[in-house]
């Protein structure tokens, strides 16, 4: 069962390979290990906080590269194939879905719950909230989504889903904000009705199909970003989507001028150190903020004044075009854009400037780590999902008794 749900939820596009490297000599004896748990133990120089570990890192060799980037390219593969969701962390996640879902429906005839964002892609990382949305036949005005929202909020109570369900109604878009109680994972949700994020699903998992290197950027960056609190717009900072559309942008149009095979094919190519870098050296230093907008649509860059987008007291905001509604920007949620930038211009520094030799393993260290929270949350989960302690916690979920409201007293747009 579980191996059966975690298979449905990984596309075949989306395996991770084994890990590569041009490699002179390997060597994995008790020696190595214990210089690699030392330089786990230490604190590198974005600040990490006391106790970050790299766990990636073990399923790498103490190998000698011919230069950083190759060595940078399998340290991503080497982080992407740790922080990829586990088959017990996909079962728990679409389990507890699965049952939200189940009170969404029996509350409210003919509505239903569906997924989008990162979870939609399996791009979440291990302690992402979980976007959710009610999908209704009908247009709901604002007043009716909000009334159905406090609806919702006492029937996911009442179910025992969630202890401290909080409806934010002034928001431009009404939310339900609820975390599921310890014994369901304790997922943090973020829950609306008729998101337009669901035109979004299909648009990124056709990127993610045909580009083989963006999943690999997206899950760094986010990481990265995600670590020093700016990963997403809630705080002002850079969300999942416009991550994608910056990493999709920064392939079509290859700014770097780089092989177009290090695009095409960076597995083969070894080429994921080398797109990374020039990920954050073109937005960290020379893409133009006060300006650009960038548009995967029409794969390049157009302007500011063409969409009447300039403001003119704040010209350096990020202005991202939404390809499921051209006329959403959505890059004006990142008030803290300068400190993204100056984020990626910081990685880039310390990506450049780690000295490659034997001793100096673990460059993706310097900016990227796991906090001993999120290495307990996820051995927490499997532990769940393995004794079947989820399963039985899933079972006491009181679903209410049949739909006594019809989403037709909400109203209509």
């Amino acid at each position: 069962m579980l191996s059966a749900i975690a298979s449905a939820a990984r596309s075949p596009g989306h395996t991770i390979p084994a890990t590569t490297g041009y490699s002179t000599s390997t060597t994995t004896n008790a020696a190595s290990s214990a210089v690699r748990k030392e330089q786990m133990s230490k604190k590198t120089s974005l600040g990490m906080a006391e106790g970050t570990s790299w766990p990636w890192t073990t399923s790498l060799g103490t190998t000698e590269y011919a230069n950083k980037e190759r060595r940078l390219h399998d340290e991503i593969v080497a982080y992407v194939a740790y922080i990829m969701p586990t088959e017990q962390e996909i079962y728990a996640r679409s389990r507890v879905i699965a049952r939200v879902g189940d009170v969404v429906r029996r509350r409210f005839q003919r509505c239903d719950l569906a997924t989008f964002g990162s979870t939609a892609q399996n791009l979440y990382l291990p302690d992402s909230d979980i976007d959710l949305t009610v999908t209704s036949p009908r247009e709901m005005n604002r007043e009716a989504k909000v009334k159905m929202l406090y609806a919702l909020s006492g029937a996911l109570k009442n179910s025992l889903i969630t202890q401290n369900p909080f409806v934010v109604r002034k928001t431009r878009v009404p939310v339900i904000y609820f975390d599921t109680t310890p014994e369901l994972g304790s997922y943090k949700c973020d829950t609306t009705v008729n998101s337009d994020g669901l035109k979004s699903v299909s648009v990124v998992a056709e990127y993610l199909g045909s580009m083989p290197a963006l999943r690999y950027l997206v899950l760094v960056i986010k990481g990265y970003l995600s670590r020093i609190q700016l990963g997403s717009t809630g705080t002002a900072g850079l969300g999942s989507y416009g991550t994608i559309l910056l990493v999709v942008s920064f392939l079509q149009r290859n700014p770097k001028s780089m092989p177009v095979e290090d695009i095409t094919r960076p597995l083969e190519c070894e080429s994921l150190g080398r797109l990374l870098m020039g990920f954050l050296e073109h937005y960290g230093f020379h893409f133009d903020y006060a300006n650009s907008v960038v548009s995967v649509m029409t794969g390049g860059i157009i302007t500011k004044a063409s969409k009447g987008w300039v403001v003119e007291n704040r010209p350096g905001l990020l202005s991202i075009e939404d390809p499921t509604n051209t006329e959403n920007d959505v890059g004006k949620s990142t008030k803290k854009i300068r400190q993204v930038q100056k984020a990626f211009r910081d990685a880039y520094g310390e990506l450049q400037t780690y000295p490659l030799s034997m001793h100096h393993a673990n460059a993706l260290g310097t900016i990227l780590g796991m906090s001993p929270e999120v290495v307990a949350r996820r051995e927490k989960l499997k532990e769940m999902v393995d004794s079947g302690s989820l399963d039985r916690w899933l079972q006491e979920i009181r679903i209410p008794p049949g739909a006594a409201l019809k989403y037709d007293r909400y109203g209509s747009g």
